[in-house]
């Protein structure tokens, strides 16, 4: 999954009920680590823009604007996580679905 892509996370999360709940567990904390690495190198960034006269400073805000998606995307993560682990929404495997899931879909 492309790390600024929020189409394909809005999209694994449509069908995230399809996957056991352990699974869509990792996924999610895997995309909070990838969140924080983006951090990180977004502070690099904008050190070497400040440092480059060459570049100039409004592109610093093109990493801020970027990272500040994410940094929200984060703050979603870690709601829908703390709901994930304390048993909210369905998956598969677990006992009667809340929803039809045509066709057997959600079942392994």
């Amino acid at each position: 999954m492309s790390l600024f892509s929020p189409d394909e996370l809005m999209a694994a999360w449509s069908f995230s009920w399809a996957f056991k709940r352990e699974e869509v567990i990792a996924a999610f904390e895997h995309r909070l680590e990838r969140i924080a690495a983006s951090a990180r190198a977004t502070e690099y960034a904008i050190e070497d823009v400040a440092r480059d006269p060459e570049k100039p400073p409004h592109i610093a805000e093109h990493w801020r604007l970027a990272q500040a998606r994410l940094d929200g995307e984060a703050q979603w993560l870690t709601s829908v996580l703390e709901g994930l682990r304390a048993g909210e929404y369905w998956f598969a495997e677990e006992p009667d679905p809340p929803f039809t899931t045509h066709a057997g879909f959600g079942r392994r």
